[in-house]
């Protein structure tokens, strides 16, 4: 074996430069995200699975606002329910269901019609939390939804127009190219007091907050008052808004 007296000069330069070539390539390497989640049952630890998963219950926080040119809609809450199907999982499911929808002013025709009551129906998302980069200390992720449902828009004299959305992953690009950064769901961990020590023996609780912010969502009108406009969709859709979701008895987190 040779000693390593022997080893040159120029070898350990090439080890050197070798390394440092290296640094970039491992510097732009995805951080894997996932979701984390725990509960039990009677004492005893829960394994999550398809079918047995975790129960998400969740609400909105604040408005939740949407843009399909040229309604204007703010929805004043929200409810969520949805599902983790596993204790470490790159996903979780979310099904939205909206309330206290109005719509801006709209000009359709020759007639300018103030606010009306929207009708939401239960919107399904995709969580993606696996293989993006981190940004300070929170995520960026993809959306998929899955099942996006309707909104019903219903004015007197006028008829109706149904607003439906296409099933899509948001951004699109992140189908080709899944490694880059994006923001359209952000995910931040809190933890909140619960004196429940029957499922919190430390008296206190991990939930998670969920800021959508959505844009190039893909929709379409359908029905007799969406023929007086003057589009028959767009690709331009946005929709913002925050909705915190937990673990029915559990935890839930994100890292």
């Amino acid at each position: 074996m040779r000693s390593v007296r022997t080893i040159t000069v120029g070898v350990i330069a090439a080890l050197c430069a070798a390394a440092l070539g290296a640094a970039p390539a491992l510097a732009s390497t995805p951080v894997q995200h996932h979701f984390l989640a725990n509960a039990s049952k009677k004492g005893v630890a829960r394994t999550f699975t398809e079918t047995e998963p975790g129960e998400l219950l969740g609400a909105s926080e604040g408005p939740q606002e949407f843009d399909f040119s040229p309604f204007a809609i703010v929805c004043d809450s929200a409810t969520s329910k949805g599902a983790i199907t596993s204790n470490d999982s790159d996903t979780i499911f979310e099904t939205v269901k909206y309330s206290e929808c109005t719509t801006n002013s709209v000009k359709i025709g020759n007639k300018t019609v103030e606010g009306v009551r929207v009708k939401f129906g239960p919107v399904q998302y995709e969580y993606n939390a696996n293989g993006f980069l981190e940004t300070g200390s929170e995520s960026e992720s993809t959306v998929r939804l899955v099942n996006p449902g309707s909104v019903l828009i219903k004015i007197k004299e006028l008829g109706k127009c149904l607003i439906e959305w296409e099933a899509q992953t948001l951004p699109e690009k992140a189908e080709e190219k899944p490694g880059k950064v994006y923001g359209d769901a952000v995910f931040t961990p809190f933890t909140v007091s619960n004196p429940n020590l029957k499922y919190f023996p430390t008296e206190e609780q991990s939930k998670l907050k969920i800021d959508n912010t959505f844009k190039d969502l893909e929709y379409e009108y359908e029905g007799g008052l969406c023929e007086k406009l003057e589009t028959t969709g767009g690709e331009k859709g946005k929709a913002h808004g925050v909705l915190t979701t937990e673990v029915k008895d559990g935890n839930i987190s994100w890292e």
